[in-house]
C-alpha cells in the first residue's frame, strides 16, 4: 500500500511541474456584436442614413428592377403604384415619360406617406429615439431611391439575367408577371415575331416549338427570380437586424412588428412574417393579378398570374429574410449566464451603477486544487441583453470567466429589455 501511495504522490507532483497559459477564449455569443456598442445616438443617426442609401441601392437592383415585390408595406404600395400606372397608360392619359415619373413617385412616396403617420401614431407609444433612426432610415432610403429612378440604364441592368415577363403585352405596361405554364400563348407572325396582342388557347397552338420556347423562358427567369429573392435576403435583413439592435427600424411593418413583440412579449419574427407575407400577397394581388386583369380582362384572370414566380420568389424573400432577422436579433431568446470572479463586489457596485434589473444568485465556492476562494455570479437575460452585460463586466473585472448556456425551457417572470417601447421612465 505504502508502494502505491507513494507511487501516485510522485505523479501527482509530476503532474504538477507542467507549465500551463491562460487562453482567451472567446466564442460567438451574439451577431452583429459592432452595433451593440454604439451608445452615441448621433452615431446611430449618421449609421442608419448609411443604411438607407446602401438598400435603396440594392432594392432598385434586386426588387424594382427585377419584378420582385419588397416587404411589408412597400409591396402593398408597390402593387398599388403599379395598378395605377397600367390604368394610366391603357387609357394614354399622361405622357409616357411623366408616367414613369409618377410611377417612381408613387413607389417610393406612398411608403414616405404611411410611416409618417405611423411615427405620428406610435410616437407617444415607443420612445423617440427608436422614432428617429426609423425616421432618418426611411427618409433616406425613400428619397435615394427615388433619384436612382432617373439614372438613364439603370432599369435595364439585370445582374444575374434577365428577369423580365416574356409576355410583350404585360411588359409594354410594366407588368412583371412571369408564368410557368400560361394558359395562352402568342400567335407567330411571318417573320417568326410573336404577337402578344393576339392570344391563342395551348390547344390552337400549331407551331410546338412556341410552347417550349416560352416555357422554356418563363422557368428559366423563375428560377432567377428565386436567386434574386435569396441573394436580397442577406443584405436586407442584415441592415434590418442592425437598425432593431441601435433600437430603431425600417419602418412599416418591421416598426408595428417591433411593437408588438414588445407589447406582447412575443419574438419579432413572428410578427415579421406574419405582416410582410399579408402585405406581399396585397402587394402582388393588386399589382400583377389586378394590373394583368386592367389590360386584358378576358385573358389574363387565371390562378398563375396571381402565383406567378414573381410571388415565389418574394415569398422566399419574405421566408429568408424573418429566418435571418430571428438568427441575427434573436429578441425573445434567455440565456444562463455565470461569471466566475474574485471581484464580485465591485462587479455588483457596477449592475446597480447601470441599473441591472434581472435577479442575480451568489454562490461561494472553493477551488478544486489550490482551495482559493472564488465566486459564482449566476443570472438570466435575453441574449440581445449580453453585449452590454459583458461591457459593464469588463470594466470592473477583465479576466472574469463568463459562460453562457442557452435555455430551451423556462418557466416564470423574467424582466426583458425593451428596444422600442416607451418605458414608464420615459412617460414620466
Amino acid at each position: 500500500m505504502r508502494k502505491i501511495f507513494k507511487k501516485n504522490i510522485e505523479s501527482f507532483e509530476q503532474f504538477s511541474n507542467y507549465s500551463t497559459s491562460d487562453v482567451q477564449f472567446k466564442t460567438g455569443l451574439f451577431k452583429l456584436s459592432f452595433f451593440y456598442s454604439i451608445n452615441d445616438p448621433r452615431k446611430k443617426y449618421v449609421i442608419a442614413c448609411l443604411m438607407g442609401v446602401i438598400l435603396s441601392i440594392i432594392t432598385t437592383l434586386l426588387v424594382e428592377v427585377t419584378g420582385l415585390y419588397s416587404s411589408g408595406l412597400t409591396a402593398f404600395f408597390q402593387g398599388v403604384s403599379r395598378a395605377i400606372y397600367v390604368a394610366l397608360s391603357k387609357n394614354e392619359v399622361v405622357d409616357k415619360y411623366w408616367l414613369n415619373v409618377i410611377y417612381n413617385l408613387m413607389f417610393w412616396g406612398f411608403y414616405l406617406l404611411i410611416n409618417l403617420f405611423l411615427f405620428k401614431r406610435y410616437f407617444s407609444r415607443m420612445n423617440r429615439q427608436c422614432i428617429y433612426i426609423s425616421a432618418i432610415f426611411i427618409c433616406t432610403m425613400q428619397l435615394c431611391g427615388f433619384l436612382w429612378s432617373f439614372i438613364p440604364g439603370l432599369h435595364s441592368i439585370m445582374l444575374f439575367g434577365d428577369t423580365s415577363t416574356v409576355n410583350e403585352a404585360l411588359k409594354e405596361y410594366n407588368v412583371q408577371s412571369v408564368l410557368y405554364s400560361p394558359n395562352w400563348y402568342p400567335t407567330v407572325l411571318e417573320n417568326g415575331q410573336y404577337d402578344w396582342n393576339n392570344l391563342i388557347s395551348s390547344s390552337e397552338v400549331q407551331d410546338p416549338n412556341v410552347l417550349s420556347n416560352v416555357n422554356s423562358l418563363n422557368i428559366c427567369r423563375g428560377f432567377l427570380l428565386i436567386l434574386y429573392a435569396s441573394i436580397y435576403a442577406v443584405p436586407s435583413s442584415y441592415i434590418n437586424s442592425a437598425l432593431f439592435i441601435m433600437g430603431g427600424s425600417s419602418g412599416g411593418t418591421e416598426l408595428t412588428s417591433l411593437y408588438l413583440s414588445e407589447a406582447k412579449n412575443k419574438d419579432l419574427s413572428i410578427f415579421l412574417k406574419t405582416l410582410q407575407a399579408t402585405t406581399m400577397f396585397a402587394g402582388v394581388f393588386v399589382g400583377t393579378y389586378l394590373s394583368g386583369i386592367i389590360i386584358n380582362p378576358e385573358k389574363y384572370y387565371g390562378w398563375q398570374y396571381l402565383f406567378n414566380a414573381n410571388f415565389v420568389g418574394s415569398f422566399v424573400w419574405v421566408f429568408l429574410n424573418s429566418l435571418l432577422v430571428g438568427k441575427f436579433f434573436p429578441s425573445r431568446k434567455l440565456v444562463r449566464v455565470e461569471i466566475f470572479t474574485s471581484d464580485l463586489t465591485n462587479i455588483l457596485a457596477n449592475l446597480k451603477k447601470y441599473k441591472y434589473t434581472h435577479p442575480t444568485t451568489i454562490v461561494n465556492s472553493i477551488g478544486g486544487f489550490l482551495a482559493n476562494k472564488n465566486n459564482i455570479l449566476i443570472t438570466v437575460m435575453q441574449l440581445t441583453e449580453i453585449p452590454n452585460f459583458v461591457h459593464i463586466v469588463r470594466l470592473t473585472d477583465k479576466n472574469s470567466l463568463i459562460s453562457v448556456t442557452n435555455i430551451d425551457d423556462c418557466d416564470g417572470r423574467v424582466g426583458l429589455q425593451e428596444v422600442g417601447i416607451k418605458s414608464k421612465k420615459d412617460n414620466k
